[in-house]
């Protein structure tokens, strides 16, 4: 049976690593393609509801507190819809 509610400390936690790993890929992919260039690192600011991914004061997504859930950011920095399951258990990596 797959378990489909994960802990506060779970969420947070998988939020880390999700935010570690896009820095490690963008620092790489940076490094790789654009060796005289400095990328900024991913930063994740807390809301109420969400926690805001921002990037050069760009916000570029947002992960819902509650259940971990990968939103996409809409027109002026407001959460759109999720995108899907498969973001979130890691099967696009």
């Amino acid at each position: 049976m797959e378990r489909t509610e994960y802990t506060e400390l779970e969420i947070e936690f998988g939020l880390e690593q999700f935010v570690e790993r896009a820095n490690t890929l963008v620092s790489e992919y940076g490094k790789k393609n654009f060796p005289n260039l400095d990328f900024e690192q991913i930063t994740v600011k807390p809301g109420r509801a969400y926690w805001k991914l921002v990037k050069n004061m760009t916000v570029y997504g947002f992960v819902r507190k509650s259940d971990g859930a990968i939103l996409k950011a809409a027109f002026g920095a407001h959460a759109a819809t999720p995108y899907g399951i498969r973001y979130q258990t890691g099967a696009g990596t």
